[in-house]
């Protein structure tokens, strides 16, 4: 990871941007500085369809009566 990082921002310098490693709280904290709002889904991401005949039920839901 160190390597791509490096190398992202070795090629793209063009672009004014750092790219860092970061952890989820670090995230949060930058956001929260920047004052920034981020979305939160509060919806179920079940069941997922990826073409007509596919659908993916899951194994955990918070809304299980949904499951057929």
């Amino acid at each position: 990871m160190e390597n791509l990082v490096k190398y992202i921002d070795k090629t793209y310098s063009n672009l004014k941007m750092k790219f860092v490693f970061s952890t989820p709280s670090e995230y949060i904290k930058a956001i929260k500085k920047e004052k920034m709002k981020y979305p939160v889904f509060y919806g179920d991401l079940l069941p997922y369809a990826e073409d007509n005949n596919e659908v993916f039920s899951g194994f955990f839901t918070s809304r299980p009566s949904l499951k057929k």
